[in-house]
């Protein structure tokens, strides 16, 4: 399955290529005197797991939607497989099949910005390799059209948030296991405008 075979159809309209289709997951910790987050992972209350996928199209004057379509699928919550351990993008199972039908409480699933909601997603991955997931992502709008993407997703960098004092080495281990963590590699950069001034950017990536 390659990239550019990717195709997203709304409706009787079908958009290809894409002018982006990642999947990314991110990670934020918290820090001293932040509390805690809304939604963390249950086991980890000092850590929350975003996984998101982000689609663009051209711009499409007969969508009624400024500029392109972006549609975005963000979770909340962890994809939690048969072990203790969660996945990396590209050790997700293929045949794993996800619903937002009451499990997973932290789905949300847009056309972009300001946009009609997706509604009664599913998503279906169909395979990985070192540098995509391949996903079919099937829904509706408010109008019950059909919403249907298939193809592959470029695995963006893995994005964690915290302290420069955080043992980054253990987060991953606990998160991911130590045989997923040692195939990481971690770049650390400051970031201005957060609230606590030791607070770092980590880039994370397959080694």
């Amino acid at each position: 399955m390659q990239s550019d075979n990717s195709t997203l159809t709304i409706g009787n309209k079908t958009y290809k290529p894409l002018t982006r289709a990642i999947y990314r997951l991110s990670i934020e910790t918290t820090y001293p005197g932040a509390g805690t987050f809304a939604n963390p992972i249950e086991r980890f209350p000092d850590i929350r797991v975003h996984n998101a996928i982000y689609l663009s199209t051209e711009s499409d004057e007969d969508s009624g939607m400024d500029g392109g379509i972006e549609p975005s699928l963000e979770l909340f919550e962890p994809l939690i497989p048969s072990t203790d351990n969660y996945y990396l993008p590209w050790n997700i199972t293929e045949g794993l099949i996800l619903t937002d039908e009451g499990k997973w409480e932290g789905w949300s699933a847009w056309m972009g910005n300001d946009n009609d909601q997706i509604y009664e997603s599913k998503l279906q991955f169909l395979g990985a390799d070192d540098s995509h997931v391949f996903v079919k992502w099937t829904g509706s709008d408010s109008d019950d059209h059909p919403f249907v993407f298939e193809g592959a997703l470029q695995i963006a960098p893995i994005i964690m948030y915290g302290l420069a004092s955080l043992d980054v080495p253990h987060i991953l281990s606990r998160l991911f296991g130590e045989d997923q963590a040692a195939s990481l590699i971690v770049n650390a950069e400051a970031v201005k405008g957060r609230q606590h001034p030791e607070w770092v950017k980590y880039e994370i990536r397959k080694k």
